[in-house]
């Protein structure tokens, strides 16, 4: 990675470069890529830094809370809770997610064309 210089005001974030689809989204909202520091942290759980996390800084992942920070485990829970109040969750690598997202965005499209 080139060293960069970035502007007082740019955001900047360090990322694993396995997260290339991350990177390029916050280099095309105009984030600053850096080698260490920044205001955010993109990074695979055990190498996430909690001890140099502060209060301005945002990290991926939740301490001590790994069954809720690993975003597949997480939608996992919230697609076989029981509460309505929850989110409808898919991890479209999962063929019969993606089967019931389609479903879904079927069902929402239908009755948007209902209500016009």
């Amino acid at each position: 990675m080139a060293e960069q210089r970035v502007g007082l005001c740019q955001q900047t974030f360090v990322a694993d470069d396995k997260f290339g689809d991350v990177i390029a989204c916050l280099e095309a909202r105009g984030w600053a890529r850096v080698i260490c520091g920044g205001d955010l942290a993109w990074r695979n759980l055990k190498q996430t830094d909690f001890e140099s996390a502060d209060a301005d800084r945002y990290v991926n992942h939740l301490r001590h809370a790994q069954r809720l920070s690993h975003k597949a485990t997480l939608a996992a829970a919230l697609a076989d809770a029981s509460a309505e109040f929850y989110p409808r969750c898919y991890d479209l690598r999962l063929p019969a997610h993606a089967r019931r997202f389609l479903g879904d965005a079927a069902r929402v499209a239908a009755a948007a064309a209902l209500r016009a």
